[in-house]
């Protein structure tokens, strides 16, 4: 009995046409943007989503201030809005914020907060008392 090789993949005609379009340049060329623009929109997006970096350098959590009026310095992302007790102020181009307040004597809670465009919020609570 003869074998029936016409269902055998091994056996095609060479002339056989196959669905070739997902290998193509066109096909592969517009995937490939497709992803790098994708990529590029996900990169420059992603500081939206996180929450604002927020660093105050003076004064210190537990720090002992002669006089009334606390200077206040931190560091937080460029152009953003800073919240000291009440008090708004913007840091600058690099991210520098600078901001003196009038403060009675005794132990101070110092609140310092920044929020980003949709609304996430860092804050940085320091204690420190005023002679």
């Amino acid at each position: 009995m003869p074998l029936d090789r016409s269902k055998d993949i091994l056996f095609t005609h060479p002339r056989d046409n196959y669905n070739t379009g997902h290998r193509g340049f066109f096909t592969m060329a517009t995937l490939f943007l497709f992803v790098l623009a994708a990529g590029y929109i996900i990169l420059k997006s992603s500081p939206i989503f996180l929450f604002p970096r927020l660093t105050v350098d003076e004064p210190i959590h537990g720090a002992h201030i002669t006089g009334n009026l606390v200077g206040i310095k931190g560091a937080t992302d460029p152009m953003t809005r800073v919240t000291i007790n009440g008090f708004e102020v913007y840091s600058d181009e690099n991210g520098k914020f600078d901001l003196t307040l009038p403060f009675p004597k005794g132990f101070q809670i110092l609140d310092v907060r920044v929020a980003n465009k949709i609304g996430r919020e860092s804050h940085v609570v320091h204690h420190i008392i005023v002679d």
